[in-house]
């Protein structure tokens, strides 16, 4: 794999750069005569003399001299070039065309976001040069599907009345009066914040099952307010018939699979939630009906409740389905950055962060901490094992996020120890499984993340005491810091690579996972790397693994090579 140059150095950086451009741009014979004109009418101006040497060791020689040379010299590139000609009395045509060759390249030098922190005086200082008109990470569409109408009936006060007569869009009762329409949506709230708690609550005497964390049951809600839309908008029952009393029903959950799968052309994954919905109403509305001795002498929640064992029993069929079907046609390239790219993209990033801006002007408060945000975030994913997006939503200096020092197992707390992440039990989704987890930031982010918390967070005004906040000073939901990231990385491969990457927190995960076993890394290294992302390695070669069969199958082939050539051999 080729070394990224994120920063150039030297004008052998800038050249490398520009010969890789021009190749992609299949446009060798435009490089062909660009080296002419740098390195037989400009080099020389800056004191490289050509060696009496083959084409292909001179040209070698010449980038170890363009290497001595920082990229800053390249302002002088035309008035340099000017002297070589006069020294050598070339034909005017011949200058007009090298003197082109020459401008082509130092055009495209100056428009690289690069250019102004490498050339100015103060460049360290200055953020990198943005493009305009650079689209949005909004704009990129990673599946053929096209977005179809929402009909969840949390959403309903604020849409206007529809008439439809296609029987798959929504139609809304336009006869209800506001008031009424708004009495019968409080109720149903209320019977969800019920439902919520019965989820929730540390202690529900006649509940079998342990609490749920508070976004598990949001998710829930969710759900719920999905069938209940559905029930509305296409089946056209009336509010004053909704309630979660009206999914108690097993055909409903029939009815409603089939329509996501039919109508909706859902996924298998998307019946399988909506039966979850459904069979979590219906531990809600049964939890007293159950006898709690004799299901606990099966070992198993509700057992003795019918409806709950038929919706378990349609969970299975889905599940079936779900392993046997095929993947999701997502296009994944347009999400897609390779390891190396992605720490590439974290290095523009943190220069992002500079109080100027590339013209050298200064730049708002707001604006250089949301830089730093953004840096911040990325970078606890590309420089830690990535974590997943919760844990950085809910980082609290202090109590997730620590200082001290780990002496024989032990944390203790320090003002002037090192920074940590530290997860208890309850901070992460499989902390049943794996317990307390203390990792270690690293020192690399400790300017930026300690400039962060001393200085830029407040500029954000924050009405919490989480580490990161939304702009509005709320803290961040799991939607808020998805688009801040799928933004930030979006934007950063736009300008350093050409083409806009929409990456997500989670698929950071994926491609860091894929990178280490591309790279042959160890049995031990995948285990402690799986135990550092608190997952299994089942979990790491099943769902984080994105390796091809072919490359899966590479090593098998590479050995069968060899013992067939020690046996050819012997």
């Amino acid at each position: 794999m080729d070394i990224l140059i994120v920063q150039p150095q030297s004008v052998a950086d800038a050249w490398n750069l520009y010969t890789q451009h021009l190749r992609e741009a299949g446009r060798s014979q435009h490089l062909s005569l660009t080296k002419t004109a740098l390195l037989r009418y400009t080099l020389p101006g800056y004191g490289w003399q050509p060696p009496e040497l083959n084409r292909r060791d001179r040209d070698q020689d010449a980038i170890r001299f363009m290497q001595t040379l920082p990229v800053n010299r390249l302002l002088e590139g035309a008035n340099i070039q000017q002297t070589v000609f006069e020294q050598l009395s070339c034909q005017r045509s011949l200058q007009q065309s090298n003197r082109y060759r020459l401008k082509r390249f130092l055009q495209w030098c100056a428009a690289q976001p690069w250019w102004t922190s490498a050339t100015r005086e103060n460049g360290a200082d200055c953020a990198p040069k943005r493009r305009n008109s650079q689209g949005s990470a909004h704009h990129v569409k990673v599946s053929g599907r096209n977005a179809q109408q929402g009909y969840s009936l949390k959403y309903l006060k604020s849409k206007p009345p529809l008439e439809s007569t296609d029987r798959n869009e929504p139609v809304l009762d336009a006869q209800a009066s506001e008031p009424a329409m708004q009495s019968q949506l409080d109720r149903i709230a209320a019977e969800l914040e019920a439902f919520y708690q019965f989820r929730t609550r540390a202690h529900i005497p006649s509940r079998q099952e342990g609490p749920v964390r508070a976004s598990t049951a949001r998710k829930d809600q969710n759900r719920i307010y999905l069938i209940l839309g559905w029930l509305y908008h296409y089946e056209q029952v009336p509010l004053v018939d909704l309630g979660l009393k009206t999914l108690d029903d097993i055909s409903l959950a029939y009815d409603y699979t089939e329509w996501l799968r039919e109508t909706r052309d859902g996924g298998a994954a998307s019946e399988l939630q909506a039966v979850v919905g459904f069979l979590n109403v219906a531990k809600f509305l049964h939890h007293q009906d159950s006898n709690q001795k004799h299901c606990e002498a099966l070992t198993k929640s509700y057992v003795d409740i019918e409806i709950i064992n038929q919706l378990r029993k349609l969970n299975r069929e889905i599940s079936k389905r779900l392993k046997a079907s095929p993947r999701a046609q997502i296009d994944e390239s347009k999400k897609w950055l390779d390891w190396p790219q992605y720490l590439a993209c974290l290095d523009y990033l943190k220069r992002d962060c500079s109080p100027l801006a590339s013209n050298g002007r200064q730049r708002t408060e707001q604006a250089i901490a949301r830089s730093y945000e953004r840096y911040l975030i990325a970078a606890f994913l590309g420089y830690m094992p990535p974590d997943r997006q919760r844990t950085f939503r809910e980082l609290e200096e202090g109590r997730t996020l620590v200082r001290g020092h780990i002496d024989q197992g032990l944390f203790s707390p320090h003002p002037q120890g090192q920074w940590y992440v530290r997860l208890g039990a309850d901070d992460y989704k499989t902390g049943a499984t794996y317990g307390e987890q203390i990792i270690p930031v690293p020192e690399t982010l400790y300017p930026e993340l300690e400039a962060w918390l001393n200085r830029w967070r407040a500029c954000l005004n924050p009405s919490h005491t989480f580490v990161f906040t939304q702009l509005n000073g709320k803290p961040l939901t799991a939607m808020s810091l998805y688009q801040l990231f799928r933004h930030a990385i979006y934007r950063a491969s736009l300008i350093l690579f050409g083409e806009g990457k929409a990456t997500n927190p989670q698929l950071v995960r994926t491609i860091l996972i894929t990178h280490c076993f591309r790279m042959g890394a160890s049995d031990a290294e995948m285990e402690a790397l799986a135990i550092g992302m608190k997952h299994s390695r089942r979990m790491q070669r099943q769902v984080y693994d994105r390796r091809t069969q072919q490359e899966k199958i590479q090593p098998a082939l590479d050995l069968m090579a060899r013992l067939g050539g020690a046996a050819a051999s012997s």
